[in-house]
């Protein structure tokens, strides 16, 4: 009975967890992500548990009440991601049944024995939301890589993510995502994790030969890297970006591998490898015979076939969730605020130039429904070209740039999200790909007058030898403001899967050439804030009418 109650309940389990599994192969078609190798953990998971079989049956007792709390846990995370399209939460939900399933019909014994091919199935969730170390990874390498090139006679400028010829040789190399290095840690990371299990004979080697994936997949990088800029020197670009970059990563990972293999073999030596005798394998509580037994320990088994069965029928008979209205924010900036006249900006749709232009610039040529770049003669548009590239087409971009008599100048952007989460980015996240450094950030209050008050991120950056910039945002719903990423994501899970409602966010985003600790430039947006953030929402966050 137990076996086709556990038959059972993985047949609901593999059709409740089809979008998990649709998700998880995108993603390794993905070239976006770093998961090419994502197909072989699975496979690996599996030879694991079936090289374990004996040991596993040896583990096996009676059901456990326990893990009816797992399997319900996993089954409420796989719900709030399916619910709130958090793609990640669906998958460790069913990550996590590959232990908590066992757990029910065998006990805890034999789940123990599942963690580590579980714990390795967490590799195939992607990990693009680790965008900030992806920019991280790119600047230590390009910083490190022009530190070598510069030492070996090559003079070369770091800025930002860039590396820039500085002897008249007139080659640029900019170290993009893919480049970033965080693909190799993955891809090592994975592949070390399978080897230490199967090489080492203890906790803290298997651990200390996994630790060296992140360094070893590092340096591995920066040596290509500085590899290609010598083939950018010697033979030019061309060469560089071309043949030689698109092969040269697989001989960095061969080496990287072999070096792992050589770690692996010094680690082997530390210490004393224990012997543990052929029939010295846990088992689980002996299980008694009878009736009685079955009546008594088959109740969790049948518990986890009904919560198999009802997760199912939730997902299928959950309404369809409905897209908040995007009105709650104005069609257009206001076009006078105080001192401040505003202009929408024009953009350059060519990818070698994209210039951008205020109105009166373009007016001044002449009056056309699709006005020319005056710099290259290409089109442009009101919208930028990344922006109609990257964002999804129900994203609206509302851009206004606000100048004084006195000089000052502000740069506001409005970005309404659509039904897809990839609308709105945090900004800190492409900061430094342009050069920039950011100094500091932190969480300030501006005074809105009539007892209102905002809170707002603020971040320091400058670029080397150039004067701080002063940038500001937040985001805001009909509902509510906030300051945090994540705390937005959780108030969109709660909303989709409580409320049955896709939230629309704004994220208003405010630019000054002046830093923000110059106490001037804080009064004159507080000031300027004070008078545009009225007149921009229509319905105002927190409202009575919008709860």
């Amino acid at each position: 009975m137990r076996w086709v109650c556990f038959a059972l309940a993985v047949a609901v389990l593999s059709v409740l967890f089809l979008p998990a599994v649709r998700f998880s192969l995108a993603m390794f078609a993905d070239p976006h992500e770093d998961l090419s190798h994502g197909w072989l953990i699975p496979v690996v998971s599996g030879y694991v548990i079936w090289q374990a079989r004996a040991r596993l049956r040896a583990a096996a007792g009676p059901p456990a009440w326990r893990g009816v709390l797992a399997l319900l846990a996993c089954m409420l995370c796989f719900w709030l991601g399916n619910r709130g399209e958090q793609a990640r939460l669906m998958q460790l939900g069913m990550i996590g049944c590959v232990v908590a399933l066992p757990m029910v019909f065998w006990g805890p014994v034999l789940a123990r024995r599942l963690l580590f091919p579980a714990v390795y199935l967490c590799l195939i969730i992607p990990v693009s939301f680790l965008d900030v170390l992806t920019f991280r990874l790119r600047l230590l390498a390009a910083w490190v890589a022009s530190g070598l090139l510069n030492g070996v006679g090559i003079a070369v400028q770091q800025v930002g993510t860039a590396m820039v010829s500085a002897d008249g040789a007139g080659f640029k190399l900019d170290v993009a995502d893919p480049c970033s290095g965080m693909r190799s840690v993955f891809a090592l990371a994975a592949l070390t994790a399978a080897y230490a299990y199967f090489t080492q004979t203890t906790a803290l080697r298997r651990w200390l030969l996994f630790a060296c994936a992140v360094p070893l997949a590092v340096i591995g990088n920066i040596v290509r890297i500085v590899s290609i800029g010598l083939v950018a020197r010697w033979l030019g670009q061309a060469q560089a970006v071309g043949f030689y970059h698109d092969y040269s990563g697989y001989i960095v990972f061969v080496v990287a591998v072999l070096l792992m293999m050589q770690a692996a073999v010094w680690i082997g030596k530390l210490g004393r490898t224990p012997v543990v005798a052929a029939e010295d394998v846990p088992t689980a509580p002996s299980v008694t015979s009878g009736g009685a037994w079955r009546l008594r320990h088959l109740a969790p088994c049948g518990l986890a076939l009904v919560l198999a069965f009802g997760c199912q029928v939730v997902v299928w008979l959950s309404p369809p969730l409905e897209m908040e209205p995007e009105t709650f924010m104005a069609a257009a900036q206001p076009q006078q605020v105080g001192e401040f006249r505003g202009q929408t900006p024009w953009f350059c749709q060519n990818d070698q130039c994209l210039a951008s232009f205020d109105e009166n610039e373009v007016v001044a040529q002449g009056v056309s429904p699709t006005p020319a770049c005056p710099r290259c003669g290409q089109v442009l548009a009101r919208r930028a070209l990344g922006e109609k590239t990257w964002l999804p087409e129900d994203t609206r971009i509302l851009k206004c740039t606000y100048r004084c008599e006195d000089g000052s100048k502000l740069a506001l952007t409005v970005v309404v999200s659509g039904k897809s989460r990839l609308s709105i980015h945090r900004p800190e996240m492409c900061l430094p790909g342009q050069g920039f450094q950011i100094r500091s950030s932190q969480v300030r209050t501006i005074n809105l007058g009539a007892g209102r008050e905002l809170r707002v991120n603020v971040v320091k950056a400058a670029r080397t030898g150039e004067r701080p910039i002063g940038f500001l945002y937040w985001f805001v719903n009909p509902r509510r403001e906030a300051t945090s990423h994540w705390d937005r994501i959780c108030s969109d899970i709660w909303a989709r899967s409580v409320h049955n409602r896709i939230n629309r966010w704004g994220m208003v985003t405010l630019f000054s050439q002046q830093s923000v600790d110059d106490p001037e430039m804080w009064r004159m947006a507080e000031q300027f804030l004070a008078e545009w953030y009225p007149q921009m929402m229509v319905t105002p966050a927190g409202s009575a009418e919008t709860r």
